[in-house]
């Protein structure tokens, strides 16, 4: 057990390093003139004043030594300043993270919730108009883009009923509608696993023998069927929780929520390099570290599972 942790420990750094790497060559192909967006439009700098600038940055360095400057600083923490507002990129992630994890780890908790319940009804009332309606829901949530929900919630919930705000404010209301814009999809994944694994754990013999003991229906579902039938979802909370935190972008931008993903779609149109690395790095390595944290945690929840 101690081997296979120190074997994920281990495979987290050949994984950042090839993620920095490809962040780095990503950004180094976005067209425009970085330079060029910090100093304006309607800049009247010289090009010597401009070439000057553009060396002062390190952005006439060969990519390779650019790359290894890049690197050296994320090994010592430091992921370099914003080309706009000059401040550490690390200060301005740390200032905008409360409200993003805030978000997504409701929306998070609310796909569980949801999946969860959705799933475990829809198996229980097998091949009724409740199964079909559960599914039809979880298909929905699946289907529909987290974009055109977070539109479709905003049109009914505030301009038809006026019971929560259009755009996010720091109260319990802002917070509502871009966690259901984020947790709906992936709480369509979950009941789909979880209906599905509760049909099969109920056919099990030892199913059968709980009943044949005499157990409560409620002791039987919840102690016995629930906790097998979850097994695939615990893999699964791993991905959905990178995804949901993928998905703050659009539903930020939705929203107008003072979060990364808002502070990424802005550092992406003033073309800032610094700050694009450094948000979708943060990002990438978060979404590495919970899939590992992941994988680790099934050994204690499933324990057939044993690793060599």
């Amino acid at each position: 057990m101690y081997v296979f942790i120190l074997q994920r420990v281990m495979a987290l750094f050949p994984l950042l390093l090839g993620v920095s790497l490809l962040i780095f060559l990503m950004t180094q192909l976005v067209p425009g003139d970085p330079v060029m967006m910090m100093l304006g439009e309607y800049s009247v700098a010289s090009a010597e004043d401009i070439e000057k600038l553009r060396t002062q940055l390190g952005f006439n360095d060969p990519l390779h030594v650019q790359y290894g400057r890049y690197l050296s600083g994320l090994v010592q923490g430091d992921l370099g300043d914003s080309m706009r507002s000059r401040k550490p990129v690390a200060q301005l992630i740390l200032q905008r993270l409360p409200r993003t994890i805030e978000l997504t780890v409701s929306a998070l908790l609310f796909a569980i919730l949801f999946g969860t319940v959705m799933g475990i009804t829809a198996a229980l009332h097998h091949n009724s108009w409740l199964d079909y309606l559960t599914v039809t829901i979880a298909l929905l949530g699946v289907s529909v883009p987290g974009f055109w929900l977070a539109l479709l919630l905003i049109l009914f919930f505030s301009v038809y009923l006026g019971w929560l705000p259009v755009l996010s404010d720091p109260g319990i209301k802002g917070l509502i509608l871009p966690m259901l814009a984020l947790g709906l999809w992936a709480g369509g994944t979950i009941a789909r696993l979880v209906r599905s694994g509760m049909l099969e754990v109920i056919r099990q013999d030892y199913i059968r023998t709980a009943y044949a003991k005499g157990l409560a229906d409620r002791s039987v579902i919840y102690r016995h069927a629930l906790r097998n039938a979850l097994l695939p979802v615990v893999t699964v909370v791993g991905l959905q929780f990178g995804q949901i935190l993928a998905g703050t972008v659009i539903i930020e931008a939705v929203f107008s929520r003072p979060g990364l993903g808002l502070m990424l779609v802005n550092a992406i149109i003033a073309k800032d390099f610094p700050l694009v690395q450094g948000i979708v790095m943060f990002v990438a390595a978060a979404y590495i570290i919970v899939n590992s944290l992941v994988e680790i945690l099934y050994v204690w929840v499933d324990p057939r599972i044993r690793y060599g």
